[in-house]
């Protein structure tokens, strides 16, 4: 059993190293328990509103976001069949005025690698790779983790960012995960290969019923990020959301939507999977973060962790 900090993290996505900063900005030592062989992060584009970059401007990150984001001049949202506009919002100076922060669009692992670059640089935030944690228990105001190999870590407290399929979870609910019968097909392109009718300077996402396509640029638009998302017709079945059900689904679409699908890499799908709201989900020095909570944590980020 080896004490290894004030406070451990299980997880070292956005949410568990955002966590790990704030905590650590109020002087306690932090350690990151990630499953992974290192860390980064997967996926493609992410949006942030203002609130999100109000966070990163007291973590004091907002610079180097916005060295590798791209500042949108508009969310248009349009008819996936006709292209017509649907509704507008303008991004910009009045935007910004209003919520004390711009709305910015970049890539995930972007985000990701200049939270995990600051944590680098703290002496006291230290991090461990291979570590799937099994479990968390609480004794005398110290929490234990447990580890794959029944290796022992304790803390004066854990959180539990280990996301959807969170086992520290399971200390708060037995649930399991609910299928949304939804499929995403999401990934970026080089800028160059879009072509001329697509605006760069907005966030466009196309609506229809049960299914939308959503387009903007990241990394200082070099990139151009798709995302495909649909409900499927074929949700018990095995495979349901395969590529052939997303050709019939967008079917009618207009030819900007045809050509974009036609980008897609379709042999990566992300099923989607949600969990129930749980009423609880602290225990002592445990607490729940970002997808293994699916609630609500920025208060978390803002103040740091207190116990």
């Amino acid at each position: 059993m080896v004490n290894v900090s004030d406070v451990i993290v299980v997880g070292g996505g956005i949410g568990g190293l955002a966590a790990a900063l704030s905590i650590n900005n109020t002087g306690r030592s932090v350690a990151v328990f990630e499953q992974a062989p290192e860390f980064g992060e997967v996926g493609a584009g992410i949006q942030l509103a203002p609130n999100a970059l109000e966070v990163l401007d007291q973590l004091g990150l907002k610079e180097e976001i916005l060295k590798v984001a791209v500042l949108p001049k508009r969310l248009v949202l349009k008819d996936i069949y006709s292209a017509k506009e649907v509704a507008t919002l303008d991004l910009g100076k009045e935007f910004q005025e209003e919520f004390g922060q711009p709305y910015v669009v970049l890539h995930r692992s972007d985000l990701h690698r200049v939270i995990y670059e600051a944590c680098k640089k703290r002496e006291n935030i230290k991090f461990f790779n291979n570590q799937i944690i099994q479990t968390a228990q609480e004794v005398d105001g110290t929490v234990s983790i447990t580890n794959q190999n029944g290796e022992t870590y304790t803390a004066d407290a854990v959180i539990g960012a280990d996301g959807l399929k969170s086992n520290l979870r399971k200390l708060f609910s037995n649930d399991e995960l609910v299928n949304s019968e939804y499929v995403a097909y999401r990934g970026t392109i080089p800028i160059q290969e879009i072509s001329n009718d697509v605006n760069m300077e907005d966030v466009i996402m196309w609506i229809g019923p049960n299914l939308h396509l959503v387009q903007y640029p990241v990394r200082r638009g070099e990139l151009y990020n798709q995302v495909v998302v649909f409900k499927s017709y074929d949700a018990t079945k095995e495979n349901w959301g395969n590529p052939d059900e997303m050709t019939r689904r967008f079917e009618g679409s207009h030819p900007e939507v045809q050509n974009a699908l036609s980008f897609i890499n379709r042999q990566f799908r992300w099923p989607m999977f949600d969990r129930l709201p749980i009423s609880n989900w602290t225990k002592g020095n445990i607490t729940l973060l970002g997808d293994a909570l699916i609630q609500c944590c920025n208060t978390l980020l803002k103040v740091g962790f207190k116990h």
